[in-house]
């Protein structure tokens, strides 16, 4: 997405629209972590609408 944000071609409201929080890189240990890290991921992009 971040390419997209650079792309003067796109339009500067649909550059609002499809942004969402950032997401710091997993430093997870173990199988547990990683899952709490991906459904941080998941949530994020369902609050912003990028997914359903």
């Amino acid at each position: 997405m971040g390419n997209i944000q650079k792309d003067n071609r796109v339009d500067p409201v649909l550059k609002q629209i499809i942004q969402m929080p950032s997401q710091a890189d997993s430093t997870a240990a173990d199988v547990a972590g990683l899952k709490a890290d991906l459904n941080s991921l998941l949530k994020k992009l369902r609050d912003t609408g990028l997914m359903k």
